[in-house]
């Protein structure tokens, strides 16, 4: 160990080694001696008690006295102004050494007469100016102290009243203060109606530059490593110059360096301080600045709020709020340029998002309504609270000061309850008014036109029949009448087309998907006779590839009078099964035919088909189990329950079904009649039951707050536990890894599986063997297959956000070879239904409905065609939806992904991520490897040609350029700002990078410069080479796009956007140039620069554009949470909602999948298999797609279908 030693925790003595002036010492020496009263206002252990030692000994040796008070001494506990004060003057007396010419405490009690502060103030003058004749400075450390005390505003008021006194009493000007703490002027004096603080100079304490810190710090370490000032400056550029923090990172460098060996500064900051940094943190620092900011709770939450903010802005404008002082008085923050920070980077890393999410998730009792709110971009409203949840959050932020976050939450989720309330009222209403408006005004419009008509030909009859005088004038006049009444016409059709374009908009807002669709086929069916104005025609064309992008609702039916409990598919998906409270279950085709009605004595609650399709059992207030062939007759009825059964279940084998009950017991019967066993499984009703798809295990969820696992033998195998309340429903993936739990607090909880299997044993009956699966045993036999108790526990992986109430059902979506990542499908009384990935992301949500929403059940055909989602509600009714087109989801970042790209062979994907690092994926979700390096978010990445180079850009000024196995090969050093993007040229021979410096650099390979090219006028986001490598296309924040050469020079600039352009793309044929802009627009060009078409339907900026690899498709990625599917001629396609910012997309070298980057933590692949044929513009074409798109909902429903001739 190095004999140098640093001082780590205390105040610095005079001229102690490791003492570093900065240029307060300057100042306040400089301010003191003109007589000035200062205060040195700071965070803690900033160095300011260090500092008065330095100021009192250079002050001494000028000739001025000085004396110091830490209040901290006095204490504050059970003090009164009379022993406070008296403390004060004694620390004076003896500090000025005036005991053998006073005796202080006589003096003292003398005047009892008078108030503790009025006897201060006559010691000041009768005592201290009188005996002391040579100016002096009172240092009065530690004063946030006293600030607790009711008697506070005395103390600094008298000390005012000494500097105010100098103008008629000289003897004042003798006598000078320095104040010293964790404070602000205006918390001296409180008491609104006094005169402020408002006296003296601020003395600035910063952390160490570089320059000044050498003078102190550069000793211990030229003792101890090599390169002494490189060390040094790399300490400050992760402590930002910070006393303690610069002084405890100096000593641990001199420790665990051996004197020879390069020092990794990162690698100690994260092992010494950042990992445990609780546990590591002696003396107290990093724990002092949490006690602080977390020590008010009624303001914990706005400024976590405001320090969030910074993390995730990297800055907010300095306003020198409370808020804002207060997070600086904590040391988290630093003003600087105008700019409140985070003071370092330490403080990052320890204070981290994670950090502020968990002490947020302590103070809210909304935390993870709120988070995915503001994950949402504020924008997502099924995240607000409403009912009794916006109820108790009101009533616990009564009294207390909330952040901004909070306050708009809160705001946001009243407004949003009093707009539903209105809404409930108002929906249905709305629709029957905007249809019967429709219809009266078309109505109305042909019935003038028609009489118009008539009277026209009416009288042209006449006029015809006069004689044949004038007959010329005669002739012209019958004309003009006959083509008045034509216009008359016209302007109906037209009134009808933009009355059915609102109409198709305003029902697609409230979420009646099939009804929005009716009314654009309408609208666009009325385009066949001609004659419509090309700005209508066009706007008709749009709204109907609009809808047709984005309908899910396929068909939707009144299947019952009563609530639908439960709906399920067969296995086959060819048939649906709906269990109601009016007695009945009902067997339907997937288009809404009944096939059969199975009538039972009172309310169905649950029902399930057998694995091969042919049976069905039901559950009911009947307290019996029955079972039932598909053409209505009942087979057997399996009885002994004494309550009503909720859920009833089907081994996947189908010789075993098990039952659940209100009174909390399960029962296991065979299929013949036989009762196996009777569990009495909870101490509440048990809502649920479910087999594992292996059969292994049986799911049951309760009223209890429990799931609990058992065995076919009725053996209990593991409890999930740790709900707080009743938990409505458990169910298994299709593969059996995942448990999907909901509770009556509207949560939905994800669990998967941890273990590992044995392939053999023996038992009680003899020996077996295991058949081998995944985390399953199954114990052969010569009759049926029974699986055993021994299986992986189930651990929880994510809570998914909340829904505003009861969670009924979950569902799992299909899995088969594409689509490796579950879709989860959640039903609640909010009346909505959502889809999550496996990440816990909601990334789309079904609405329209008018009730709460019971069930929800996938149809088992993913491997045929997409899979359907049908659900069951309160008033009866049930919808069939078109399933999600996700295929997998890739999880392992830690932040939102910046960018994502396809290998050209389309077997691996690169992802960049503001986490600082870039991952490289196989398809199915494994990460290869994880690039570490940048210092900055990674908002760039893009393979080389023959996917054996990757390559990334940063925040950090750099980009840098991989091996696949994650060895860094080089640095492209050169760019003075951020860089944007990186990209190779189809040769592979040269990179482009571009820049916030406003540049575009070329680069070999080896990571030598080639060029810069200048040009642009404010940052460039993007830069694309030709698929020739001739042309380079740049996309800049001037709203411009440039075309160059390789040779540097400027070929044209593409100006049509008016805003930013954040991207430029190719087409793989080179014919075409895609770019996308903060103006929401999509802009299609010729490769010489003409414009070719406005592709507009985005709701917020356009960031990211790619072509398929055949050059048939584009996609847009946007800040609206979708992203388009659009043909190369700009037809609208399709739209997939992601309900995340979406930053970035690139398809696979088949086409057959999009990879999407978004704002959140993951990366997601979607299925693009099903893609219209794009229409060209032919109407009769889209009207097809249209009417097949609403073939079954037609079918079922005649009224709706004399509204539609077209489709007839």
């Amino acid at each position: 160990m190095a004999p140098y030693k640093y001082k780590v925790g205390s105040s610095l003595d005079y001229q102690h080694p490791t003492y570093v002036q900065r240029r307060a010492d300057v100042e306040l020496h400089e301010s003191l001696c003109r007589g000035d009263f200062c205060y040195v206002l700071n965070s803690r252990q900033m160095g300011k008690s260090s500092l008065r030692v330095q100021a009192m000994a250079r002050l001494t040796q000028v000739g001025i006295k000085c004396a110091v008070i830490d209040l901290t001494e006095i204490g504050t506990y059970d003090v009164t102004p009379e022993k406070w004060y008296l403390g004060i003057i004694r620390r004076l007396v003896k500090s000025l050494d005036l005991g053998v010419k006073f005796e202080y405490r006589q003096w003292w009690r003398e005047r009892e007469a008078l108030s503790a502060v009025d006897r201060f103030s006559q010691f000041i003058e009768e005592v201290l100016l009188l005996k002391i004749g040579d100016n002096l400075v009172i240092f009065i450390d530690e004063i946030d102290s006293i600030l607790s005390l009711n008697f506070g505003d005395d103390f600094f008021a008298c000390i005012r009243s000494c500097y105010d006194r100098r103008s008629d009493n000289t003897a004042y000007s003798r006598l000078t203060f320095c104040l010293l703490g964790v404070a602000t002027p205006s918390d001296l004096i409180k008491d609104k109606l006094r005169t402020p603080f408002n006296i003296g100079r601020s003395i600035e304490l910063t952390g160490f530059t570089l320059a000044e810190a050498k003078s102190g710090l550069l000793g211990g370490l030229t003792e101890s490593v090599p390169e002494p000032e490189m060390v040094l400056a790399e300490i400050l550029e992760w402590t930002g110059g910070q006393p303690f923090l610069s002084q405890k990172l100096c000593q641990i460098v001199c420790n665990m360096t051996d004197g020879e060996h390069p020092v990794v500064v990162a690698d100690l900051v994260r092992k010494q301080i950042v990992e445990n940094w609780e546990y590591q943190d002696e003396p107290e620092h990093l724990k002092t600045i949490k006690n602080r900011l977390l020590s008010r709770e009624k303001r914990a939450g706005r400024l976590l709020g405001l320090y969030q903010e910074i993390l995730q802005c990297g800055f907010v404008p300095a306003d020198d709020g409370e808020d804002q002082t207060e997070l600086r008085l904590a040391g988290l923050a630093v003003k600087q340029g105008g700019r409140l920070r985070a003071y370092n980077r330490i403080y990052e890393q320890v204070f981290d998002q994670v950090w502020v999410r968990q002490e947020l998730q302590g103070l809210r009792p909304y935390a993870e309504a709120i988070n995915a709110w503001l994950d949402s971009n504020c924008g997502d409203e099924s995240r607000l609270l409403r009912g009794q949840a916006l109820q108790d959050a009101l009533a616990w932020k009564a009294g207390k000061s909330l952040s901004e976050e909070d306050e708009r939450f809160l705001d946001a989720s009243q407004a949003l309850e009093k707009r539903e309330f209105q809404r409930a009222l108002d929906t249905e209403k709305e629709e029957s008014r905007i249809l019967a408006n429709a219809n009266e005004t078309l109505r109305k419009a042909q019935a003038d036109a028609n009489a118009n008509l008539r009277k026209a030909q009416h009288t042209a009859r006449q006029i015809i029949g006069v004689a044949l005088v004038g007959l010329g004038a005669i002739v012209s006049g019958a004309l003009w009448t006959i083509g008045e009444a034509k216009s008359d016409l016209k302007e109906a059709k037209i009134a009808e087309i933009k009355s059915m374009n609102s109409a198709a908009t305003a029902l697609q807002d409230v979420g009646n998907e099939l009804e929005s669709l009716m009314a654009a086929l309408i609208a666009t069916s009325n385009l066949l006779e001609g004659g419509i104005p090309p700005m209508i025609r066009d706007e008709t064309v749009a709204n109907l590839q609009e809808r047709l992008a984005e309908v899910r609702e396929q068909n939707q039916w009144q299947a019952h009078d009563r609530a639908i409990w439960e709906v399920r598919f067969s296995p086959d998906g060819e048939l649906l099964a709906t269990a109601s409270e009016d007695n009945t279950v009902k067997i339907w085709s997937r288009k809404g035919e009944l096939r059969a009605t199975l009538t039972h004595a009172d309310r169905v609650y649950g029902l399930d088909f057998s694995p091969d399709g042919s049976l069905i059992a039901t559950a009911s207030q009947e307290k019996a189990v029955k079972l039932w062939n598909l053409e209505g007759k009942l087979l057997k009825t399996f009885t002994g329950q004494a309550e009503s059964l909720f859920s009833v279940s089907f081994h996947p084998q189908g010789e075993i079904i098990a039952a659940a009950s209100k009174d909390g017991i399960i029962t296991l019967w065979r299929r013949d009649g036989q009762l196996i066993k009777t569990i009495k499984a909870h101490n509440d009703a048990t809502y649920s039951v479910s087999f594992s798809p292996d059969g292994s295990l049986l799911a049951s969820a309760s009223e209890d707050k429990t799931v609990k696992l058992w065995n076919v033998k009725g053996v209990l195998v593991q409890t999930l536990s740790g709900y707080t309340h009743g938990v409505t429903h458990a169910s298994f993936s299709t593969d059996g890894k995942f448990i999907a739990t909901t509770t009556t607090n509207g949560r939905t909880q994800l669990w998967s599986q941890v273990g590992e299997t044995v392939s053999g044993g023996s038992s009680d009956e003899g020996q077996y063997l295991f058949a081998q699966y995944p985390r399953r045993e199954v114990r052969r036999s010569a009759g049926l297959e029974v699986p055993l108790s021994r299986v992986a526990e189930m651990a929880p992986l994510s809570k998914l956000p909340s829904h505003e109430d009861v969670v009924w059902k979950a569902s799992f979506s299909p899995q088969d070879g594409v689509s490796l990542s579950p879709t989860i499908a959640t039903a609640s009384s909010d009346g909505t239904v959502k889809l999550w990935s496996e990440d816990g992301i909601s990334f789309d949500t079904f609405k329209g409905y008018n009730s709460a929403v019971y069930s929800v059940s996938f149809s088992p055909d993913g491997r045929k065609r997409r899979a359907s989602i049908a659900t069951a509600t309160a008033d009866g009714m049930v919808r069939i939806w078109r399933g999600s087109p996700l295929a997998l989801t890739l999880s392992g970042h830690q932040n939102w992904i910046n960018r994502v790209s396809f290998s050209s062979d389309g077997q691996s994907i690169a992802s960049a991520s503001r986490d600082n690092t870039a991952k490289l994926w196989r398809l199915d979700g494994t990460i290869l490897q994880t690039f570490l390096g940048h210092q900055g978010w990674v908002t760039g990445v893009s393979f080389s040609p023959d996917g054996q180079m990757i390559a990334t850009a940063s925040q950090d000024k750099t980009a840098k350029l991989w091996a696949r196995n994650g060895t860094l090969m080089h640095n492209l050093t050169g760019h003075s700002d951020e860089v944007n993007s990186v990209n190779f040229s189809p040769s592979g021979q040269l990179i482009a990078t571009t820049s916030n410096d406003r540049t575009v650099k070329l680069w070999h390979p080896d990571g030598t410069p080639v060029r810069t090219l200048s040009g642009h006028r404010d940052w460039v986001w993007w830069a694309a080479f030709s698929p020739d490598g001739q042309i380079i296309a740049t996309a800049s924040a001037d709203d411009t796009v440039k075309l160059w050469r390789l040779d540097g020079a400027e070929v044209t600039t593409l100006s049509g956007h008016s805003d930013d352009v954040n991207m430029v793309v190719f087409s793989p044929d080179g014919e075409l140039l895609a770019t996308a802009g903060d103006d929401r627009k999509i802009l299609l060009w010729r490769a010489d620069g003409t414009l070719l078409k406005t592709l507009q339907g985005h709701k917020n900026k356009v960031v990211g554009v790619s072509f398929s690899p055949d050059g048939r498709y584009l996609a847009s990625a946007s800040w609206d949470k979708s992203v388009k599917i659009w043909s190369r001629r700009g037809e609208l396609l399709a739209t997939l909602k992601i309900d995340r910012m979406v930053n970035g997309v690139s398809f696979s070298s088949d086409g057959k999948l999009l990879a999407t980057a978004a704002a959140e933590k993951s990366v997601k692949l979607w299925r693009l298999e099903d893609l219209p044929l794009p229409s060209d513009g032919d109407v009769q074409l889209l009207l097809q797609r249209g009417c097949d798109w609403l073939g079954d909902y037609l079918a079922g429903h005649a009224a709706a279908r004399s509204k539609l001739p077209v489709c007839q």
